[in-house]
Formats: C-alpha cells, sequence, structure tokens
C-alpha cells in the first residue's frame, strides 16, 4: 500500500536542491508507541534516512526548542533504516520505553535528516565516579592505544583513528575513505553547544583471551557529555586486537559489536568466549 510521506511545510521545487542548507538541532522527548515495516499499511510519515524501511510511531511529550516543526502532545511517525541502529536495542525491549530524541531540520529545503535516540536517565546528586579497576598485569598497551584512539576521535585526527580502528570493521564499512568520511560525519552531527562529548577514557581490561599470537581483550569505557541540564556519565566497552602479541592492538566500539551475531563476523575466533558486560543507562550528574 502506498505510503504517504508527510512534508510539513510544502515540497520545495527541483530547484531546491540549489538552496543552501541551514541546519537546526531539534531536542525532543518521547515515547516509543510502535514499530512496523513501511508498506504494510497507509501511514504519514516523516522520512530521517536515504533508504527508510520501518515506520516508528513516538508520542512526542516536550521539544527543544518549542518554535520549532515539531510540537508536544502528538503523535509522529518517523521513517527510519533500521530501529536496531537507532535505539541500540531489539524492537521488545523499546516499545513503551521513554527516549530523547535528536534530529536535525533543515530550515531552507525542509527536511528532517539525522534522527538518533538515547534512553531517558536517571539524576545522580553525587560527585563524578571515578575508575575503580585495578592495573592490569598483562598487555598494558592495550589500555594505552585504546585512549589513544578516543583521544584521536575527539581532536579530530580521524585519519590517525582509523589507524586504530580494527581493520576488519573499516572495511566491513566500505574502506579507509568511507569510515574516515562517517567518523568525521558521526563526530559533527554530535557535537553542538547543546550536547558535547569532553571525554572517553579506557580502563583496564576485565578480559584477555590469547588465541596463539592473537590477544583479544575487552576494556571498559567511560563516555562523559555536556548537556543543557549538567553532565551525562556514561559506561560502554571497547574490544581490542592485537595480533602480535599485545605490542600493538586496534579496536571496535562494543556497541557496534552488540549481537552474538556481529560478534562473529568481527571476532570468529573468540565471539562465543568474549563477555561483553550490559550496557548501563546513563546518568546525569550536575555540572561541577
Amino acid at each position: 500500500m502506498k505510503v504517504i510521506l508527510l512534508m510539513l511545510i510544502c515540497v520545495l521545487g527541483a530547484s531546491s536542491n540549489e538552496l543552501p542548507s541551514h541546519k537546526v538541532s531539534i531536542t525532543f522527548i518521547g515515547t516509543v508507541q510502535s514499530i512496523e515495516p513501511l508498506g504494510q499499511r497507509e501511514l504519514q510519515v516523516i522520512p530521517v534516512d536515504f533508504d527508510s524501511r520501518f515506520a516508528v510511531t513516538v508520542h512526542i511529550e516536550s521539544v527543544t526548542p518549542e518554535d520549532g516543526p515539531l510540537e508536544g502532545g502528538t503523535d509522529r511517525v518517523f521513517a527510519v533504516h533500521s530501529p536496531a541502529q537507532l535505539f541500540g536495542a531489539v524492537q521488545e525491549d523499546v516499545i513503551g520505553k521513554k527516549y530523547r530524541f535528536r534530529v536535525a531540520w533543515d530550515e531552507v529545503r525542509h527536511r528532517f535528516s539525522g534522527l538518533t535516540s538515547g534512553p531517558i536517565v536517571t539524576v545522580a546528586n553525587g560527585p563524578l565516579p571515578q575508575s575503580n579497576s585495578q592495573p592490569a598485569k598483562f598487555y598494558p598497551n592495550a589500555k594505552l592505544q585504546a585512549n589513544q584512539l578516543n583521544d584521536a576521535v575527539l581532536a579530530g585526527d580521524y585519519e590517525k583513528a582509523a589507524d586504530l580502528t580494527y581493520q576488519k570493521l573499516v572495511q566491513l564499512i566500505g574502506g579507509r575513505a568511507k569510515y574516515v568520511s562517517a567518523l568525521k560525519g558521526g563526530m559533527n552531527e554530535t557535537n553542538s553547544e547543546a550536547f558535547r562529548i569532553i571525554s572517553s577514557v579506557a580502563d583496564d581490561p576485565t578480559q584477555i583471551i590469547e588465541v596463539a599470537s592473537d590477544v583479544y581483550a575487552v576494556l571498559p569505557t567511560t563516555m562523559k557529555i555536556k548537556v543543557a541540564e549538567g553532565i551525562l556519565v556514561g559506561q560502554s566497552s571497547m574490544i581490542g586486537v592485537s595480533n602480535d602479541r599485545g605490542e600493538h592492538w586496534t579496536f571496535v566500539d562494543a556497541g557496534r559489536a552488540s549481537s552474538r551475531e556481529q560478534l562473529k563476523t568481527l571476532f570468529a575466533a573468540v565471539a562465543d568466549r568474549l563477555k561483553i558486560p550490559e550496557q548501563k543507562r546513563p546518568v546525569l550528574y550536575a555540572a561541577p
């Protein structure tokens, strides 16, 4: 059945492609009502991806800024490519949950793009958490080089970041040039005046697996993000791989290999043995 694309303001003519882009970032809080494949029934949708395949219905509770094209107290259906990529979870764990969404609105072309989501966080009144891990007895270069990767990304040195990224992942994305472009574009979309990554720090490995001269490590990471309400602190993991007994390492964000199938694609030799900690909801702290 034909899907009706809801263009919130009249569609511009073909000449609009020549107009300069002027994007503003919109943040809204909403609860996911449903997720379904596009084309099963007639829907009015807001496209946010080029290759949209699913319709995600969200009940919007509040919007910042309030004078934008979205309104609180309304239901909107967003056409997305992959709900799993958008939410980082399976459909059953998403429906009925509340999220903080961010999307770019092009005021010239009247288009949405780059929809992202994050779970609503709990608020903590205490001090920011400190590392509690013990120093690793072996493979100190794992932590050292993981933080070199994190520092390179935050500094905008995406070529160095590509050097320190697990090359099988780079090739799966389409090669070095595409990986660097995707990394740069993702950071440019993520950082803004209202949302800025201020640090990402890897700790000592919590798991080491040795297979001949290859070594695999799971490293916990802590990311701090400056938002209008304070500082978000999130816990995640990186998977490190060394092919020379721990001298040189490359890494994958464990979020890119969250399913067992993805682990098998990237790390066939040890996928069933890797123990990736469950990702917890970030915590909001008052700015110091």
